[in-house]
């Protein structure tokens, strides 16, 4: 019998660009090459402390820092409890303003990545407070929360940019939706709400069926509309990019993988299954 700790290395190796910043910008350059934008982020969430935080912070700018010097098509993806949102908003807000004045002075975009319910007001919160001042800072919202058409029209009123996910984060029956079909159906209505609403934005899926209304949605709406999808998942993204389209790979990298490979291996269904290159 296969021993579960050798599956999640060998997800590791599948999922995770690696342990280091310089196997990080190894695997962005080879991206590149195929013409895949990559959007990179440091693995952690959930600090407690100061110190693993500030760590985070320094590795973040210099990510940015090797963005320019290589001259890569990248942007940065954070999380909020890896820059301090668990110690306190006004703390989380510091640092991720810290990061985001120094990628905008390269012209390096960064994502915010939603984290489960409980964080999602404070979230969007400080997102909103720092698009007043930047714009080179998007932000995710989840097709698997009820609360999200609200969202979505209230940060596209604002000129916000978005990525929509479908979530991966398990919520309670009166927040969330709970079948994989009622998630795709609002999956569906909040993108057609974003090409309604917003000019500029990003469908995160590997949904095939979804990727194929959006790419026909936009023969009407000619929007600015980016695909994304997560490293080792990503067959889809040659035909989008003969289409015209940009396409972006989510890359995490770092030695806190743990997390981030079981919600990924928790999520894998059999529509999913035939990306994987184990």
């Amino acid at each position: 019998m296969t021993d579960v700790n050798e599956i999640l290395k060998e997800l590791v190796k599948t999922w995770v660009a690696g342990e280091k910043l310089s196997e990080a910008i190894r695997v962005t350059r080879q991206l590149n090459r195929k013409g895949l934008s990559v959007m990179i982020n440091v693995l952690g969430e959930h600090f407690k402390e100061k110190s693993p935080v500030e760590g985070v912070v320094e590795e973040y700018i210099r990510v940015a820092g090797e963005i320019k010097k290589n001259k890569l098509d990248a942007s940065i993806t954070v999380k909020g409890t890896e820059l301090g949102l668990d110690i306190g908003k006004g703390y989380f807000m510091l640092n991720l303003e810290q990061i985001v004045t120094a990628t905008n002075k390269e012209n390096i975009f960064v994502w915010l990545d939603m984290e489960s319910h409980d964080y999602i007001k404070d979230t969007i919160e400080v997102f909103l407070k720092l698009l007043q001042k930047y714009r080179n800072i998007g932000i995710v919202i989840q097709a698997n929360l009820k609360r999200s058409e609200g969202d979505l029209i209230n940060i596209a009123s604002k000129n916000g940019r978005i990525r929509l996910v479908k979530g991966v984060y398990h919520e309670d029956a009166g927040i969330a939706f709970q079948t994989l079909k009622d998630i795709r159906d609002n999956y569906k209505k909040l993108m057609i709400c974003l090409f309604k609403n917003s000019k500029s934005f990003a469908l995160a899926t590997h949904d095939e069926e979804l990727i194929r209304i959006a790419v026909e949605m936009n023969k009407k709406f000619k929007r600015d509309v980016e695909f994304q999808f997560l490293f080792g998942m990503d067959d889809a993204a040659g035909g989008l990019i003969k289409k015209g389209y940009k396409v972006s790979i989510y890359l995490p990298y770092g030695k806190n993988w743990l997390h981030y490979v079981e919600r990924r291996f928790a999520e894998m269904s059999a529509t999913m299954l035939p990306h994987l290159k184990l």
